[in-house]
């Protein structure tokens, strides 16, 4: 017997010459009956087969290596007369020949041109913490006995420069504030984060005295440096639950108070012996006029706590010759407050002053005073977005 190769169209075996045994003409004859069936099963499953084919055809196309234009590596920039280059990433660091290095990423350039910079050359803001807790101070000093205080150990480490920037700062002491304002070191008020975390309060009034330079910060989402519409603040990963800097106006101004309560108990118990030996027909009212007028002498205004807003964020920052108020030369970075928008949670009242309603934007107002008007950063309008963004 001979048969076909299974190919489209299909024959039925034949019997190619008479068998002299019985049992193969009766196998032929069974396969006779049955072959239609076998061929319509095998044209069906060779036509699914082929669609299968197309199908994964169709998905698995040749791999084609795209085409990289090549792009020149950015050329530094002028700053200051001194041609630098943009830091994208600081990979590690070292100690060589007493000196702190950093293995540099530069932004624009390959892996291969990543080099080894002394610390003093990367001019980047360095960002810490210092003084948040008890706690973090007493495990500071136990890791560093050498040190006789938290400061020293950013201070002999060459870490304390004009362009270091500290978060919190609650428990520095006069000796420590006194080596911030001699090194330039800043530092980033963060009150929400304290208060939210009961770690402490930073004395802003005490470190203004001792003139130090000082802005506000949050702590919520990543650490980086925002400057953007006349403000400029720290942004850091913590307890913090607020990235407003009208949230961290008002906690800055609740600190100060705080502190001045404080202060005011303790002075009240340490001289309760005295006052109870004091005559009791005491003049009311000249004591609460005193109470008042020394409250407003050691208690953040709402004129200082926006300052550290803006201008003191600039002056932490080193960029306050670019930014940080209106002055003539500056950037042109603000907002367009409307004190009467739509569901606006202040009243205004027409007989306020402008002063009296900037003072209550401050304490009261939110987005919806500011996200109709446009925004300016740089002189240039960022909100609404320009049709050519």
């Amino acid at each position: 017997m001979a048969f076909r190769r299974i190919l489209c169209p299909i024959e039925v075996p034949r019997q190619v010459e008479p068998s002299d045994c019985p049992g193969v003409d009766s196998v032929v004859d069974r396969l006779q009956q049955i072959w239609p069936s076998v061929v319509d099963n095998l044209v069906l499953s060779q036509e699914e087969a082929q669609c299968f084919a197309n199908r994964r055809r169709s998905l698995l196309r040749k791999y084609v290596v795209p085409v990289v234009p090549s792009v020149d590596p950015p050329a530094p920039v002028l700053i200051d007369g001194e041609l630098e280059y943009v830091v994208e990433k600081i990979l590690d660091s070292r100690f060589s020949r007493r000196k702190l290095q950093y293995l540099v990423k530069w932004k624009g350039y390959g892996q291969e041109d990543n080099s080894w910079v002394v610390a003093s050359d990367v001019h980047a803001d360095d960002l810490s913490h210092i003084s948040e807790s008890p706690a973090e101070i007493k495990e500071v000093l136990r890791l560093f006995p050498a040190y006789k205080n938290y400061t020293e150990v950013y201070n002999k480490n060459k870490l304390l420069t004009n362009k270091t920037v500290m978060a919190h700062g609650c428990y520095l002491t006069t000796e420590e504030l006194i080596v911030f304002r001699e090194s330039g070191a800043a530092i980033s008020h963060c009150p929400n984060s304290n208060i939210s975390l009961c770690s402490g309060h930073l004395d802003v009034r005490n470190a203004l005295n001792h003139r130090v330079k000082i802005g506000l910060g949050t702590e919520i989402i990543d650490e980086r440096i925002l400057k953007n519409v006349n403000i400029t603040f720290l942004l850091d990963v913590a307890g913090g639950y607020s990235i407003s800097l009208l949230d961290a106006i008002r906690k800055a101004i609740e600190t100060s108070k705080i502190l001045f309560m404080e202060r005011t108990k303790d002075e009240q118990d340490n001289n309760k012996i005295e006052n109870e030996k004091k005559p009791s027909g005491i003049n009311r009212e000249a004591q609460n006029g005193s109470i008042i007028t020394e409250y407003n002498a050691k208690v953040l205004s709402y004129k200082e706590a926006f300052r550290l807003a803006t201008l003191g964020g600039s002056e932490a920052l080193s960029i306050d010759h670019i930014t940080g108020n209106f002055n003539v030369g500056k950037e042109f970075d603000a907002l367009l407050i409307n004190p009467e928008a739509k569901d606006s949670p202040l009243e205004v009242f027409s007989q306020m002053s402008r002063e009296e309603m900037f003072q209550r934007f401050l304490y009261l107002g939110d987005d919806r005073n500011i996200k109709a008007p446009p925004v300016y950063v740089a002189g240039r309008c960022v909100v609404p977005f320009p049709n050519n963004a």
